[in-house]
Formats: structure tokens, sequence, C-alpha cells
């Protein structure tokens, strides 16, 4: 058995600018760290292995109220317990200067028969000894957490989940004798992960799929990363599923990843999963990484309406509007929906609903015609069935009506108009700027810095040190992969003056981060700084919809200069992450008149090989005219 957890202590302090980033790393940064002090337990003779209520096989998880549906053991029961026919679930919390036959045991749930026979397929096979943890109520952590929870470091919100076995002649091997793995929970954030167990590497897989949503026969891209409890990277396979039903073949990892793709999906919301299957399993763990794809019906177009007629004398005068609604991939006639027809805008006058033909056309007959005066007329589909169409709106038919002329106006000879006479006034092409307090001067307006630096009696700007946004400490984490920290990023201030009312993009990018060492550990790549949970904040008479982009980190961090990439991240030398390299885009607007702020979150990793020192960088954000 080699059971090890790893907790790190040590103290690191980082700050991003506007202008520049400062890191310190401490100069133990390595993966090497001490056993957990009851590690290897002498009381155990394997590991568990946790899977979810589908079978699959996972080490973390976002819920402490139903954390797994099965836990199994790694082995066959022993000679000395022949005849064990139930499996018994325990939760035991470490305590410091105690062996663990000693640890404060509860157990949870029922003691459930094995091997089982109501389970998915793959559970149901297993012959070593499983309990049923979602039909015996154990599989709440919430609900134990509290009952000895040790207050020393180390042992704080860690349990170790014991398997045990009984049966006919009273036999039973809890508590002296079991099958145990490690996980560790977060109370606050909800979430727990396998830290370590008494055999095995521990694995975690994570998915995500671009884009999250998407009508019919849209790709999806799948890609999963793989990390481990050693940090070491780990070979194996990923097979990715929609549902139960596999996707494609497995794919081999290499570098810590695997992708694949699908447009098959149907029209529903999907739950996606990767799981990697380690080439070693006896020294390696297996895991499961999850996903949500929303799939809706094939995109539509919605032709800009005709109107008939428009211009002199067609105010008053019965009027007909007109629309085609086809699909954008083949060009069929869509006809089982509604049209609306609206002027001046979706918000604007609702003129009524056409009524669908043949060819997807849609007609609106307005016998009183419209108004003198200008219009801007629009149609609006919506489907029948959402999963066969989607909705779709047209551009905008623009035009003037006027009135027909009648008495005298109308006797020949005379001429009541229009008389057209030519006026003129210029509108100025206007300004766009982008201003953030991170620029080494200071951090906000009248912020006064002193004792306090980042604090005043009306503003208070996260992070904000002499002009200089500080990230705050970064920690190596519990798996000994990287070092990470993240803090917010504030007051990115967009102001659009322009003509036009027009949208607008913002972007940044990073530079990497260096010590002036010239050392080979002395940099850190671009792509481990990330902005993400970015939100808005209108200023007075800003009514644009701004739309946030994502750029996560790298994640684990990567090396100086590392050819890492993701789809549509486009930087220097190719593909990039984070905002490293070429501008990224972290936010757009569909119009921008007036200001509005952008605030979010920055998150700054660095690789465990990364010396100790002060680091510095920049960061360029840029708005850009759409």
């Amino acid at each position: 058995m080699s059971g090890i957890k790893k907790y790190v202590a040590g103290a690191a302090v980082a700050a991003i600018a506007g202008g520049g980033l400062l890191l310190a790393v401490p100069a133990f940064a390595t993966n090497g760290t001490a056993p957990a002090p009851w590690e290897p337990d002498p009381q155990a003779i394997g590991s568990v292995v946790f899977y979810n209520a589908a079978g699959q096989p996972v080490t973390q998880g976002n819920n402490l109220d139903n954390a797994f549906a099965y836990v199994a053991a790694d082995g066959p029961v022993p000679s000395t317990f022949t005849g064990a026919t139930k499996a018994s679930l325990v939760y035991a919390f470490p305590t410091k200067n105690t062996p663990t036959s000693s640890f404060l045991p509860v157990a949870r749930g029922l003691s459930t028969t094995f091997p089982t026979t109501t389970a998915p397929a793959n559970i149901n096979a297993i012959t070593n000894p499983v309990n049923t943890v979602g039909s015996s109520g154990g599989s709440s952590i919430n609900a134990v957490r509290g009952n000895g929870n040790s207050p020393d470091a180390g042992y704080t919100d860690v349990l170790q989940v014991r398997l045990g076995v009984s049966g006919s002649g009273g036999i039973n091997s809890l508590p002296s004798t079991y099958w145990a793995s490690d996980i560790q929970y977060d109370p606050v954030a909800g979430t727990w992960q396998e830290i370590a167990n008494d055999d095995n590497n521990v694995t975690y897989t994570a998915l995500t799929a671009t884009p999250t949503s998407g009508p019919a026969g849209t790709s999806v891209a799948l890609h999963a990363v793989i990390t481990s409890e050693s940090g070491a990277a780990v070979a194996g396979s990923v097979q990715f599923y929609d549902g139960t039903t596999a996707i494609g073949t497995p794919v081999a990892v290499a570098g810590g990843v695997a992708n694949s793709s699908t447009s098959s999906l149907s029209v529903a919301t999907h739950n996606l999963a990767a799981i990697f299957t380690p080439t070693d399993g006896v020294a390696n763990t297996a895991s499961t990484g999850f996903a949500t794809e929303t799939v809706t019906g094939p995109a539509t177009s919605t032709a800009a309406p005709t109107v008939n007629p428009t211009g002199t004398g067609a105010a008053g005068v019965a009027t007909t509007i007109s629309t085609t609604v086809t699909q954008v991939v083949g060009g069929a006639g869509v006809t089982a929906g509604t049209v609306e027809f609206y002027d001046n805008g979706i918000s604007g006058t609702d003129l009524g609903a056409g009524v669908g033909g043949a060819g997807g056309v849609y007609t609106l007959s307005l016998p009183s015609g419209l108004a003198a005066g200008g219009h801007s007329v629009t149609a609006v589909f919506t489907p029948t069935d959402p999963a066969a169409d989607a909705a779709s709106t047209s551009t905008a038919s623009v035009f003037s009506d006027t009135v027909a002329a009648s008495g005298a106006c109308a006797v020949t000879g005379s001429n009541c108009g229009p008389d057209v006479q030519d006026i003129e006034g210029a509108i100025p092409v206007g300004t766009l700027t982008i201003s953030t307090p991170y620029n080494g001067t200071g951090c906000a307006a009248g912020l006064t810095l002193g004792t306090t630096p980042n604090v005043n009696s009306a503003t208070s700007t996260a992070g904000c040190v002499g002009g200089v946004l500080n990230i705050g400490t970064l920690a190596l984490t519990p798996t000994d992969t990287e070092f990470t920290a993240h803090t917010t990023f504030q007051d990115i201030a967009i102001t659009d003056n322009r003509a036009g009312n027009l949208p607008w993009t913002v972007q940044a990018s990073s530079s990497d981060l260096t010590d002036g060492t010239g050392h080979p550990q002395g940099t850190i790549d671009s792509q481990n700084v990330g902005l993400t949970a970015i939100t808005s904040t209108a200023g007075t008479g800003f009514l644009g919809t701004v739309t946030p982009v994502d750029n996560p980190a790298a994640e684990p961090a990567v090396a100086p200069g590392a050819a890492l990439g993701a789809p549509g991240k486009q930087g220097l030398g190719g593909p990039t992450v984070g905002v490293g390299g070429l501008a990224h885009t972290i936010a757009t607007a569909d119009h921008g008149l007036g200001s509005d702020t952008l605030n979010g979150t920055i998150t700054l990793n660095a690789p465990t090989s990364t010396e100790n020192g002060l680091f510095t960088g920049t960061i360029t954000f840029t708005v850009l005219e759409s």
C-alpha cells in the first residue's frame, strides 16, 4: 500500500496591473511532500472505487448531499471472511496523533448485498464487495462532516471512506480490516475530490464541450483534460459518451489531453461524459468528467419583409406585407410556425400575424395601410416545434409613406408638394475610449493610498496597491500540480460617444512574466493568465447588451513557450489559451453609446518548476469598433 496525501503550506505574493504583474514563488517549488500521518493505513487491505448513478467511475463531484451512488472494493474478499455477502460503508475522521484504529467512525446507510443485480450493468458485473450507497442513504457528506471534523491543520475537511464486509456466522471485517480511500471536501463550494487511496495514483478528468448550445447539426468539440494526484502524466485513453451511448472510439491521451467531436446530437439537452481508463489500472484510478450540451432545432432564416405599396400616395392605402422563412441548411421552406410583424422594432407596434403558405411564405394584409411617416418593419418567426426548427428574426425593411393628394391639390396645375429643400447638418465622428485604474499611478480617482491602501469613503478597488492590481498569494494546489491565485479586477471603463450607436469589442493580451534573471525557470508563460466571470455595469444612459467571453488560464499551468491551444483562440505562433499571445476578446456590446464598466476575475497559474522571485509583465486592454 502506498497511500499518500499531499498537504502544502507556504507563502507567496502576486500582483497584476493594467500595466504590470508581480509574482513571488516559494523556494520549495517541487512536487515532493511528506505523506499524511495516517497513511499508509495498516488496517486497509486495498482501496475503494467510487461510481455515480450511471455506473461511471468518479474521483470528484459538486454535490455533498449525494456524492456517489456506489462504492466498490478494488479487490476480492480475503479468505478470512469467506462467505461474506454484505458490504458496509463507514466514514472515519482522521485525528492528529491518533492511530487509524481509533479514528471516530460514523456508519452511513445500510449494509447492502453484493454482487448487486439492480445496478448498471458494469456495477452488476463487479464480484468484489459493493455497497449500493444510493439506496442505503449513505452518500451524504453533509450529514456526517460535523460529527468529528478535526480543527488541526491537514486534518480539517477530510474523510476516510471505509468499506467492510459481513455475512453468515457473524463475521464482520469492520472496524479492523477494510478497503479505504481518502476524500477532501469544501463545505463552502460544495465540492469534493478523492485525494489519495491505499493503492493507486488518483486521476481527475475535466470535460468541456464547445459551443455549449446550438442548432442540430452543429459540430461540438469535446476536450478532456486528465490530471493526477501525483502531478505526473498518466497514460491511457478516454471514451466520450452521450448519456450511455459511446461517441466514436476511445481516444488516446496525449500530453494529458484527449479530443473528439460530434455533430449528430439530437434536439435535446445532453449529459456528456468523458471516462478516462488508465493503461496501468493497478497504479492509477479511472475517472470521469461531465458537461452539458443543449441542441435546438435546425437554424432558420427569416427574410426582410416585402411591403407593397410604399412611398408617395401609400399612406392609408391597403398594404400587403410578406416574408419567407427557410431552413439555413438546405433552404427548405418552413410552414410549421407563426410570423409576427412589427413596426419600428419588436418593442414597437405589433402589426399582426402573417398567414403561412407554401414554401414558407407568410403574408399579412392591412386594409387600412400604414400611416404617413417613416417605418421599419421586422418579421419574427416562432416555430410550432422548437425541436424541429429554431426561431429567427429578420432584418428590418425601412421606408417612408406619404398621403395621396386630394381636393385642389389633385387638380392639374396644382403643386401642393412635396417641394424638396436640401438641408444639412454634420454629426461628429465622436470618440471611443478605454481606461483602467491599474496604470502604475493610482487605483481610482480620489482614492487615498495610505496604511489601508485600497479603501476610501466612496471607492474600493479590490487588490489595488499603488496603481498595481494585487492578485494575492499564490498557493500550491493540493495535488502539487501548480501554483495558483486569483482576485477581482475592476473598473475597466469604456466610454463611447461615436455617432451611430455602434457596437464595440474589448480585448486583452498578456505578456510573459519574467523575474529578470534570464534563468530557464525565470519566465511564466502568458497563457497562464486568465480573465473570467466578467460582469458589466452600465453607466447612465447606456442601453447596450454586453456579452462577456471567458478566457480561462491554462490548466494545468504550462511551461514557457508551450504550444498549447484551444479552438478559436488565436495567438502568437498559433492558438493560445488564457489571454496569452495576441489579443483575446473578453466582452462585446451590440451597441455602446454611453459608458460601461467591466469587472471580473483574473487568475494566475505557475508551473511548480518556476523559481522563486519577483516576476513582472503587462496586460493590455483594447476597445475596437465592431
